[in-house]
């Protein structure tokens, strides 16, 4: 019932943004991303989010793209307090970390003993024992992990840990 309350408010907010901004290039069926021929790789998709989410990229948004997501996913979580109390200077954003079983998670960001582990899933399903073996191995290393599943409607993490996060949520996060 939650996600459906979610979803119908995410798809409302939405439908006011389009209303009031009728050219919005978020409607657009063609993405940044299509030129390059990059929109359907995760590897693009994952690496241009990081991106955002890195206070420290020359984008000169600061720290309000990962503020926004932090806040969607727990205000009550002590891995998202950490992060939200950290410095931009404190912060390391990653792309394709690698784990010591050779196992790569798409987005990592860590502060001390904090770290929010993003898998995002494109086209592809997830892998065998891929997000419990994320959040074994994340777990282990951090004393403070949040989990976030990043992929289209329909598409479930197989762990437990993990909090689905569909792309459209993501968009409303953002705006």
């Amino acid at each position: 019932l939650a996600s459906m309350n979610s979803r119908a408010r995410a798809r409302s907010l939405v439908e006011a943004h389009q209303l009031a901004f009728r050219e919005s290039p978020l409607f657009s069926n063609i993405t940044l991303l299509d030129p390059l021929g990059q929109s359907r790789r995760e590897l693009s998709v994952t690496t241009v989010l990081a991106w955002l989410l890195d206070p420290r990229s020359p984008h000169e948004f600061g720290d309000v793209f990962l503020r926004a997501l932090l806040a969607h996913l727990d205000e009550d979580s002590a891995t998202v307090d950490m992060l939200l109390r950290a410095n931009a200077s404190e912060l390391s954003v990653f792309t394709e970390f690698t784990t010591d079983s050779r196992r790569r998670a798409d987005i990592v960001i860590t502060s001390r003993r904090a770290a929010l582990v993003i898998e995002a899933k494109v086209d592809a399903k997830e892998g065998v024992d891929q997000t419990s073996d994320y959040a074994a191995y994340f777990t282990e290393k951090f004393d403070n992990v949040c989990f976030v599943f990043l992929a289209p409607l329909g598409v479930e993490p197989k762990s437990g840990d993990f909090k689905p996060l569909r792309y459209l949520e993501l968009c409303r996060v953002l705006m």
